[in-house]
């Protein structure tokens, strides 16, 4: 290889360096955040303005939650007698 060779490559090499956008540079704006849970996937991410997040608090959710998909049945009474009284399969009681 030649040295003009090795000269263009470093020259291309600095160029792209310049070309960089800077980095490292400065303190990053942070942000915190507080989300509420659900039961879909959530992507959080800082708003337009932060480089990044600090924290994310997720809220709790409610101990007596067990989910939208799930049949509840309410507390009640039940008086036995001769006939069945069935309750679903896959319902959760919550009296």
């Amino acid at each position: 290889m030649s040295l003009s060779n090795n000269t263009e490559k470093i020259i291309t090499l600095i160029d792209n360096i310049n070309a960089l956008p800077d980095a490292g540079e400065g303190t990053p704006t942070l942000q915190e955040k507080t989300v509420t849970p659900t039961e879909a996937t959530q992507t959080v991410s800082p708003d337009s303005g932060y480089d990044g997040l600090s924290s994310v608090t997720v809220g709790a959710i409610s101990k007596n939650y067990v989910g939208s998909n799930i049949p509840t049945k309410a507390a009640q009474t039940i008086t036995p007698g001769t006939s069945n009284q069935t309750i679903a399969s896959g319902t959760y009681l919550t009296g």
